[in-house]
């Protein structure tokens, strides 16, 4: 992971966006703020009362993450952004969040009937594939593991000890343009077990009709059913470190299961993730904000601002995350 940017840069840096955005403010740019991580909307502290500090504590980037810091980013959104689009995320306290369902997908592109390139296509067999797949690396660094790696493993081995034919498809540095070749290719995916919500592993699963697994926290699941009431009903398995191995069993064993609940998988994605529906909730979001068509020169600052802020933000040699090359393990 190495030595993380001082509170010094990182002050310089937002100092300097502050004052940028007010001067392209005048011209019509508005800026709408989204969340990459669980620390730029929740403060660590208060991470720490969930699940009795089990996030951070399984979290590599736990010993970086720092509320000075934090409590930094979270003013200057309060101050410069026109809107902060948290969507499906933890509630937060920090700033008004705003909430539409943005994430959403090409559903011919995502289909159970897509074809796999030549290049992708596992060797035959009749195994029932566990997928589960790594990239946050950053997140892994000193032994830990927020997506709960291990315990899928474990259970899968169990299953492998008990005489079940069943793989287990890890996948570690997999680019998320290929991502959905070896998705298409798993019987059941398996997303993260620790962090209490799903990632873009659970999305992806749900628009390939595949049964998705996820521990989703019911504390999270009862707030945010409270702006999208399909959450009550949707059908990502939850599971725990404790429960990954019955909820495994219970698909690998039975293959209508598995089918049954693929299905609904895709008839979830099929009324809340296509992107032409939700577009329009996006686009109303976008007419809301308001602002005017700029200048070319304007479009490229933020890509300016966004470089600079990386360099000042990373620490040397300007990158946090170790990339990897492409790993695909079948056990």
């Amino acid at each position: 992971m190495g030595v993380p940017p001082t509170g010094f840069q990182r002050t310089i840096f937002l100092l300097f966006l502050k004052n940028w955005y007010r001067l392209v403010q005048l011209v019509g740019v508005r800026l709408i703020f989204l969340p990459s991580g669980c620390h730029d909307h929740v403060a660590k502290e208060d991470w720490m009362k969930i699940d009795e500090g089990r996030v951070c504590s399984n979290c590599g980037y736990e010993p970086h993450c720092d509320d000075r810091v934090n409590n930094i980013n979270f003013e200057l959104v309060r101050q410069i952004a026109s809107v902060s689009l948290v969507g499906d995320g933890q509630k937060t306290k920090e700033f008004k969040e705003t909430r539409i369902r943005y994430k959403s997908f090409d559903l011919d592109l995502y289909s159970p009937t897509s074809g796999i390139p030549k290049e992708f296509i596992y060797n035959g067999d009749e195994s029932v594939k566990v997928l589960h797949s790594h990239a946050l690396i950053g997140r892994n660094a000193g032994g830990k593991n927020i997506k709960g790696t291990e315990y899928v493993n474990a259970a899968v081995e169990r299953l492998q000890r008990e005489g079940f034919d069943v793989k287990f498809v890890n996948l570690q540095g997999i680019p998320s343009r290929n991502m959905r070749f070896h998705q298409l290719q798993a019987d059941i995916i398996v997303d993260q077990l620790i962090y209490g919500w799903y990632g873009s592993t659970s999305l992806e699963g749900l628009t390939l009709g595949k049964p998705v697994i996820c521990y989703i926290r019911p504390s999270w699941r009862e707030y945010v059913a409270s702006f999208f009431p399909e959450w009550k009903n949707c059908p990502i398995i939850s599971a725990t470190p404790e429960t990954i191995y019955v909820e495994l069993r219970k698909l690998v064993s039975d293959a209508e299961y598995r089918i049954r609940v693929g299905e609904e998988s895709r008839r979830f994605a099929e009324n809340f993730l296509d992107v032409r529906k939700n577009v329009v909730e996006f686009e109303a979001m976008l007419r809301a904000v308001g602002g005017r068509r700029l200048l070319d020169f304007f479009l490229l600052c933020p890509g300016i601002v966004l470089f600079l802020g990386y360099r000042l933000i990373r620490r040397s040699p300007f990158t946090y995350f170790r990339f990897r090359i492409p790993h695909v393990s079948l056990q």
